[in-house]
Formats: structure tokens, C-alpha cells, sequence
């Protein structure tokens, strides 16, 4: 059984919704700078956007890099899938677990999945 360790009321996560959620969550509120030890495992879409947000191509295939290493530790199969509209990336995840079982998340921009993924925590609430 695949968890992840949170410092919430779910302790070990191994629900697979609750976990493509938490990744995603992690992404975009990580800092590269939190482990010196670990900074290679890390993945962070704010170092992410200070390196390239000036390309926003570079932009894409990086974050697009970055979340297909970071899902590919927990799924069998990742497909993450970013568009650019007017430099606002829009992502789409989808994720295989051992079952064959596919979980999606998607928006067009980082705000709005922050405010998607803050609606469905409270589902699980």
C-alpha cells in the first residue's frame, strides 16, 4: 500500500483521491530551499517559476517534468498534459494506480487549484 505522510488529521494518507490532491498541494506550496539533504527529491513549482517564468515554454516542459517525476513515486502511469493561453499554464494530470483505476486533476491556473483542491479537502473533512 502507497502513503503519504501529512502533518494533518489524515497522518498517512493512502487514499488515492485525497493523494493526487496532497501532491499537487505539495507542488505549489514547496519551497527547493526546505532540504538541503533531500533538494534533489524536491519538487517546486515557486523555484520552477523563479527559473523560467520568463519563458513561459521552458515554463511548461519543467513543471510538466517536474509532476511527472513527483506522481511517477506514488502511480504506475502519469500523462500530465500543459497548455499556454495567454501565460497562464493549464494542467491536466491523469494518474494509473497497480489497478488500473485513473484519477484526473485539472485547472488553468495555479489560484484556481489551490481554491479546487481547498473544495475538495473539505469533502474529506
Amino acid at each position: 500500500m502507497i502513503t503519504l505522510p501529512t502533518l494533518t488529521e489524515y497522518g498517512l494518507v493512502t487514499d488515492k483521491n485525497i493523494l493526487m490532491v496532497n501532491l499537487f498541494r505539495y507542488f505549489v506550496s514547496t519551497q527547493k530551499s526546505q532540504s538541503v539533504i533531500y533538494s534533489r527529491y524536491i519538487e517546486s513549482y515557486d523555484y520552477l517559476l523563479k527559473q523560467y517564468g520568463a519563458d513561459p515554454e521552458s515554463l511548461r516542459d519543467q513543471v510538466t517534468n517536474s509532476l511527472t517525476r513527483l506522481y511517477k513515486r506514488y502511480y504506475v502511469e502519469v500523462e500530465v498534459n500543459i497548455t499556454i493561453n495567454d501565460a497562464v499554464l493549464n494542467i491536466d494530470i491523469g494518474a494509473t494506480d497497480e489497478y488500473g483505476k485513473i484519477y484526473t486533476l485539472s485547472s488553468n491556473t495555479t489560484n484556481d487549484i489551490i481554491t479546487q483542491l481547498e473544495n475538495i479537502m473539505n469533502l474529506y473533512i
